[in-house]
């Protein structure tokens, strides 16, 4: 291409120094022409060496591809079952307690207590009542471990049909006390009021005050939770009349040692 424009050149010069007019003419139209001739090959040229070094064609844009959705945009149709929960707790005072999550178109609850986990255990109560969560067990021998079942229930034809099975860890039945002592235990009944105002009754025994105040909260060992509500003038010391509800009972218990607990 530089040769082509130096070859021009020289032309040029040598019609601008022509003395004669019309060959002067003739040789400035050759020379313009040729000039035109060039910028017109040129050019073109010089576009598509652009279009080409910039990635350009005419070739169509490739369509882009949309992403496949993911696991996470996707919602799962699948039902979530509830999750229903039922504990056991000991109250310190020799009772257990226990509390469950209310299960939806129960008619009623029923609780099992077992003292092996893979057994179901003894129907301990049973209540017709959908709102009830909660029961306290009074006949659990402190100390001692044991499991909880608890079934929802509804009525449907006459019969009971289970809708769900709740269980709880292990308890065990301890006492929450502030000491220990060993007395001698009697027994009487026949009614009557305490020294503390309160109606004579089983769970209500008699102490000596200089030894437990009356008001306060007992475990007797084989009789249970009680309260220091009463007195006598043959109880002295670590001596504890314990009342029961009919004197049959009171010779049956005759006198007995037992460990008595001041609970906290």
């Amino acid at each position: 291409m530089m040769k082509t424009k130096a070859k021009i050149f020289r032309k040029k010069r040598l019609v601008k120094t022509d003395e004669t007019v019309g060959t002067g003419r003739r040789g400035y139209v050759t020379v313009i022409g040729a000039m035109v001739a060039l910028a017109l090959l040129v050019v073109p040229v010089a576009s598509i060496a652009e279009s080409d070094a910039a990635g350009g064609s005419n070739a169509p844009a490739p369509e882009t591809q949309q992403a496949a959705p993911t696991a996470e945009g996707v919602k799962s149709e699948k039902a979530v079952a509830p999750v229903y929960k039922a504990k056991a707790k000991a109250d310190g005072k020799s009772h257990i307690k226990i509390t469950w999550s209310k299960v939806k178109g129960a008619n009623g609850y029923t609780v099992y207590r077992s003292t092996d986990p893979g057994k179901l255990g003894k129907n301990i109560y049973t209540v017709e009542k959908a709102s009830k969560k909660s029961y306290k067990d009074k006949k659990v021998v402190v100390n001692k471990k044991y499991w909880y079942t608890v079934k929802a229930w509804k009525t449907t034809g006459g019969k009971k049909v289970t809708l769900a099975t709740i269980k709880t860890k292990k308890v065990k039945n301890s006492l929450k006390y502030r000491s220990m002592l060993n007395a001698k235990t009697y027994a009487y009944s026949g009614g009557g009021t305490t020294a503390s105002g309160k109606k004579a009754q089983v769970g209500r025994v008699a102490v000596d005050p200089r030894v437990i105040k009356l008001g306060t909260w007992l475990y007797i060992e084989d009789y249970g939770l009680c309260e220091a509500a009463d007195t006598g003038g043959a109880i002295k010391g670590n001596k504890i009349d314990l009342y029961m509800d009919s004197n049959s009972a009171c010779y049956e218990w005759g006198v007995r040692n037992k460990k008595v607990y001041i609970l906290e």
